[in-house]
Order: structure tokens, then C-alpha cells, then sequence
């Protein structure tokens, strides 16, 4: 994801660094671990061609990495989906795409709809943020490799370009935004979607779901630490427990009041910023409403995958090849027991 941080405009932007640089130290919550992780990146190849909306403005490059393990290059593209990928789902997670990829994070439109395309062939079937949420509820069940694509930090190139790929092929897709984006005097990196953009989305194509990614907790201050998993020590005195719940409690609010008003649909999902989370910090999102909550852990959700703790792998860099996501796909499908229960599966899946 790229690194920001939302500035006021004008002089004041380099007052508010220096005292995020200097007044701002984050810990641990309470002595407890903050557990973050990050989902495999695999090599691969780039494609080129692409469909997109008007644009709204320049794409700035940022500079972030994401961490994780690498698979072998040169992958042979697998055959068909493995019967032990049944009763399970695969989460992608992408970040940012741009006509010319730059950065760990960000790949180009041919490359997203080359994997979309390429797996979809294998066999594997995309399933919409809704069908996800009656399979975790035991209410329905879902084909055997159903994968669900999700997007992080709500830029506008989800708009530009992830969107128009995903509907031409009547494919579904969940973005996660930071809402705190939406104010003109945020001074970021790349372009973030408009409050009017997601509207339109949302109104055009039910299939398309924007859920929450925080309102302005997503600033990492350290390798450990960002403003949800940490406490803030301001004048020396490091914030209670009753402030640091507060904090949290009202950015969430803050969050999903922005989203509600943008859609009907509902805003019951989280993705964690950095795949950063602590026990605290997953109890307060509970306390307000969030479901289902995905980290950057690599692996599959079932149904006996903690719903605030769900895994997903990582398929949005430029060094990832449709086969390489296939190869951890199926591995993490054999690593894993297939699922006892089953139900008649009744959703009308797109393919």
C-alpha cells in the first residue's frame, strides 16, 4: 500500500509532521502483541490492455514493500482446482493499479484482468462479498474454488480501472476505503475514490461493495505500530485505556457513518491497515458492528476461520504470475482438512 500521511493543507502541513515525528510515540496496547502479517508475494509476468473510466487527476507513485514469502519462479499453470478446495474460500488482495506498475503494490489493468481470466479458466469461480457472508453464516455453500477479490485503501484507480474490468465480466468485488480520504485538505500520495464515485458504483452495480478500512487510523509509525494497534504518548503521559478505546471507538464510528450514507447495503467488514491487529482492537470493531474483518495473514477462510481474523493471499504485485496464485492457492488448499458440512449450493455465481 503507498505510504501517506493525511496533512492539512498549506504551512501547517510540515508544523502537524513534526509533531507526528515528535510528540507521537506508539506502543503496544497493554503489554499485548500486535500481530501483523504479510501474504506471500509470488513471481510473475505483466500483460498489457486495458478498459478504464475518465480520469479525475494524476496518479502520484508511492514507495511501500509488502513483506512475505516468494515461490519459486517458473511455475507450470496448474490444471484444474484441487478437490481438497472445497468448502473453503480464497481471498485476493490487491492494492493499486496503474497503467505502467510501479511499486511491490501495484500492478497494471492487463495484469489484473490476465489473473481474473487465467484463473477463472483453471476453474476457480469469483464469488461477491454477499455470498462470502451467507457462507461464513452456514447458510449456503459456494463452489469448490471460490475466491473473492478485495481491494485495499479505496484508490481511484479501483474506480478507473478494477471496476470496468470486473463488470465486463460480470464479476463482483469488494473495496476497502479509508474515508478519511474524502476530505479535500488530505494530502496524499495517489488519488483516492470520490464519496460521488463509490455512490455511482454502488447504485450501478450491486455486485460492487465499498466497506471500511478506517477513518485516519492509517499511519504506521513504526514496523509494529499504527494508530489503531497503538496507544499515543503525548507530553509524556501515554493514553489510558478509557482514551485509547475512545479513539477508536469514534474513528470507527466516523467510518461507517460515511460509508452508510453512500449505500444501503451493509457496511459490516474491515480490513486491518497493515494487517495490523491486537485483542483490543478486533473487540472494538465487534462492539460497532464489524462481521467480518480480513488481515494480511496468508490462507483460506472456512467456516471455522475466526470471522474478525480472515485470511487472504496476496496477488497484487507485479512479480505474482496467474500461476504462481494458483500454486499457493491449491497449496494452501491441501494444508488444509476439508470442511465436514456441507450444503446445497445455491448461488448464482459469476464464471
Amino acid at each position: 500500500m503507498k505510504w501517506k500521511i493525511p496533512l492539512a493543507a498549506g504551512s501547517a502541513a510540515v508544523l502537524i509532521a513534526a509533531a507526528l515525528l515528535g510528540l507521537i510515540l506508539l506502543r503496544g496496547i497493554a503489554g499485548k502483541p500486535v500481530a501483523g502479517h504479510s501474504a506471500a508475494q509470488l513471481p510473475g509476468s505483466r500483460e498489457q490492455g486495458w478498459s478504464q473510466l475518465p480520469a479525475r487527476g494524476k496518479h502520484k507513485e508511492g514507495a511501500p514493500a509488502s513483506g512475505g514469502a516468494a515461490s519459486a519462479q517458473g511455475l507450470p499453470v496448474p490444471a484444474a482446482v484441487p478437490a481438497s478446495f472445497t468448502g473453503k474460500v480464497g481471498v485476493l488482495m490487491y492494492h493499486d493499479i496503474e497503467p505502467t506498475a510501479a511499486g511491490a503494490d501495484a500492478i497494471t489493468p492487463g495484469q489484473f484482468a490476465s489473473e481474473l481470466d487465467g484463473l477463472r479458466k483453471i476453474g476457480y469461480r469469483i464469488i461477491s462479498l454477499q455470498q462470502f457472508r451467507m457462507f461464513m453464516q452456514g447458510k449456503q455453500s459456494v463452489p469448490k474454488g471460490s475466491l473473492l477479490v478485495t481491494f485495499d485503501d479505496g484508490y481511484e484507480s479501483f474506480y478507473r480501472y478494477a471496476y470496468p474490468i470486473l463488470k465486463q465480466r460480470g464479476l463482483a468485488g469488494a473495496c476497502f476505503v479509508i474515508t478519511g480520504d474524502f476530505s479535500p485538505s488530505a494530502l496524499v500520495y495517489t488519488p483516492h475514490m470520490t464519496p460521488a464515485e463509490i455512490k455511482k458504483m454502488e447504485t450501478d452495480d450491486p455486485a460492487m461493495e465499498v466497506q471500511a478500512h478506517t477513518d485516519a487510523l492509517h499511519v504506521k509509525i513504526d514496523r509494529r505500530h499504527d494508530l489503531l494497534t497503538g496507544r499515543l504518548l503525548r507530553a509524556g503521559r501515554l493514553e489510558s485505556d478509557a482514551d485509547y478505546r475512545a479513539r477508536i471507538t469514534a474513528d470507527t464510528i466516523r467510518c461507517l457513518t460515511a460509508l452508510r450514507r453512500l449505500n444501503s447495503r451493509p457496511v459490516d467488514s474491515f480490513a486491518y491497515p497493515y494487517g495490523l491487529h491486537t485483542p483490543e482492537a478486533v473487540s472494538l470493531l465487534r462492539a460497532q458492528g464489524i462481521k467480518y474483518a480480513f488481515t494480511t495473514a496468508p490462507g483460506l477462510a472456512s467456516r471455522t476461520s475466526d470471522p474478525l481474523l480472515l485470511p487472504r493471499v496476496n496477488a497484487g504485485s507485479p512479480a505474482i504470475s496467474t500461476a504462481a496464485i494458483a500454486d499457493e492457492l491449491n497449496r494452501l488448499a491441501s494444508a488444509m482438512p476439508p470442511l465436514r458440512r456441507t450444503l446445497p449450493s445455491t448461488l448464482a455465481t459469476a464464471s
